[in-house]
């Protein structure tokens, strides 16, 4: 059975773009040189990050995550990063 994506959405105490080169160099900074496979991998994310858009809210999991949170319902009308 396929699976439909019908929502992208997520939170982040801090979150980071890594649409931008800002941010795609915070995120790669935080792998460890010699750790060659996850660099790759988190360079896909990122080149994937600039072609498919999702929601990051910055948030507290606990409370974007709770059933009909205004955070998390806020964020489903809303692309890229955004800050409450």
């Amino acid at each position: 059975m396929a699976a439909k994506v019908v929502e992208r959405s997520g939170c982040d105490a801090n979150p980071i773009d890594p649409t931008t080169d800002e941010g795609r160099t915070t995120i790669l900074s935080y792998v460890w040189p010699d750790q060659a496979e996850r660099l790759a991998l988190a360079r896909a994310a990122c080149d994937v990050a600039r072609r498919v858009s999702a929601v990051v809210e910055q948030a507290d999991a606990p409370d974007w995550s709770l059933p009909g949170s205004r955070i998390r319902h806020a964020a489903s009308r809303r692309s890229s990063i955004t800050r409450s």
